[in-house]
């Protein structure tokens, strides 16, 4: 017996299979989009109460080309890394936030096997490159020839946790 089959007879009401994980950032970024009038993550800045799931959000959300152009975020993901706001945010190459070379490189690689990637740790850096440690939800969305398009990501620093963790080790 497979987990979906477990969770519709328990009652599940609504219940999304591993397999079609990845629809489900393009399918919620359409709906909000659709929501707020055709709006981008520029336009919220000014507010309103369309844009609350991302404002209010704890975790730094995220979509991104293959390359690691950010397309659009959330203020926790201009706060994580240490922009002044999403127009700093917007654009920003995400390969240079890794700590270490291949750190963009190694997390698309991973995501490319593993859509969704769940609960990847990594190393990064803020703006002003202190070191940061996070846990990265993603899943790819794929073009006809089957190469990531877009990623839709949702980032929780882990730095606080992880400090105290090794402070506890000693």
């Amino acid at each position: 017996v497979c987990s979906s089959d477990l969770a519709l007879h328990a009652g599940a009401k609504d219940f999304i299979s591993r397999s079609n994980m990845g629809r489900l950032g393009p399918v919620v970024t359409r709906l909000l989009k659709e929501h707020a009038g055709g709006k981008s993550s520029l336009d919220f800045e000014s507010g309103g109460h369309s844009n609350q799931l991302f404002e209010h959000a704890l975790s730094g959300d995220f979509i991104a080309s293959r390359d690691g152009t950010v397309i659009e975020c959330n203020q926790a993901f201009a706060r994580i890394f240490g922009f002044n706001g999403l127009r700093q945010a917007v654009e920003t190459d995400l390969g240079s936030l890794w700590s270490g070379d291949n750190g963009w490189n190694d997390f698309v690689s991973r995501l490319m096997q593993d859509n969704p990637l769940v609960g990847y740790q990594s190393e990064m850096k803020r703006r002003d490159d202190t070191e940061i440690y996070v846990t990265i939800n993603a899943s790819a969305r794929r073009g006809s020839d089957d190469n990531i398009t877009e990623i839709y990501g949702t980032i929780l620093d882990e730095t606080d946790r992880r400090t105290m963790e090794q402070k506890l080790e000693r």
